[in-house]
């Protein structure tokens, strides 16, 4: 069977018609990132994130948008964000700590929406994922190994005489609840005792520090989000005491803690873009490993100075130091 020849033309027009709509249309997609995060300090991350995605090609504008309130540390409007970012159509979710990842699992349960998290301590004791290699959810994301020991050894080296040291945390956080029980263990080893602070929220953060009690010879921050909140006002005690305190991220050193063994959690943001963009491109979370970050040793070589610590070249050739 054969067309005349206008037929054809005119079905030539119409296939091309609708295949540069087509084309038009994919051109036009602008993806709609929710962000969901529980800590200021994590904030870094989304900033590596966007940075991360806009070296890949999303034009922020034309090819993507994020949805984004600042860090909610109340849990209550925590999992309020969460439902509007899901009430909001998004295309997926970058979430900012354990306790915005838990709020993002349960509100994307039964749906396509795919989430991506970083920093989380601990995705698989949290119930995040399967396991680091196959996920198995509709979450995958970047987290750290078990740095504690190394920087727990680090702290010791740099200040040779503590003993006890202070450990505030939430212990109602999984994560630091967590790394206080592989801890324990190795500071017994070590000689040193760990005394743990629970810290449930900002109030309770201010009075334990406007009343420090002293008696200890360090502080060391878990992995906590809402410890790590309220990074500036450690770093005042710890200098005003002439304490090392050890973080868990580069960034509390650079705010004025002394030491840290951890992750850059900037870098943690552009790790999380290239999960996003391949799964924008199609694959599937479930099949994405989740990621480890570097670790690094840091030293801030000014707080070395107002605490009056001396620090060996054998150990800050190891480290990134820091000198403002």
């Amino acid at each position: 069977m054969t067309f005349p020849r206008k037929s054809t033309l005119l079905l030539l027009i119409v296939l091309l018609f609708i295949l540069g709509a087509c084309d038009r249309q994919q051109e036009q997609k602008v993806y709609t990132i929710g962000v969901i995060n529980f800590s200021q300090a994590a904030d870094p991350a989304y900033e590596g994130f966007r940075q991360g995605m806009a070296d890949l090609g999303y034009a922020e504008g034309s090819s993507i948008r994020y949805l984004y309130k600042g860090h909610i540390s109340d849990k209550q409007k925590l999992a309020a964000e969460g439902d509007h970012l899901m009430d909001s159509k998004v295309d997926l979710i970058f979430s900012m700590t354990t306790p915005a990842s838990l709020v993002a699992q349960k509100v994307t349960a039964n749906t396509s929406v795919p989430v991506v998290f970083g920093p989380v301590s601990n995705p698989v004791e949290s119930g995040l994922v399967i396991s680091l290699k196959q996920p198995g959810g509709n979450l995958t994301g970047v987290t750290f190994s078990h740095q504690e020991p190394k920087r727990l050894e680090y702290l010791k080296m740099i200040s040779p005489s503590i003993k006890r040291i202070c450990f505030p945390y939430n212990s109602r956080d999984k994560s630091p609840a967590l790394n206080l029980k592989r801890l324990r263990e190795v500071a017994q080893k070590m000689e040193l005792e760990l005394i743990p602070i629970p810290l449930h929220n900002s109030q309770e953060i201010n009075v334990f520090l406007e009343n420090y009690p002293g008696g200890f010879d360090a502080i060391y921050l878990p992995t906590d989000s809402l410890m790590a909140t309220h990074i500036s006002e450690f770093v005042k005690i710890a200098i005003s005491h002439k304490l090392p305190l050890s973080t868990p991220q580069r960034e509390g050193v650079v705010a004025g803690a002394l030491v840290s063994y951890g992750f850059s959690i900037l870098e943690v943001g552009f790790q999380a873009a290239r999960l996003a963009d391949q799964i924008l491109r199609g694959i599937s979370p479930a099949d994405l490993p989740v990621e480890v970050s570097e670790f690094v040793a840091s030293i801030n070589m000014s707080t070395a100075r107002k605490i009056d610590i001396t620090i060996a070249n054998s150990i800050l050739r190891q480290a990134v130091v820091i000198r403002e």
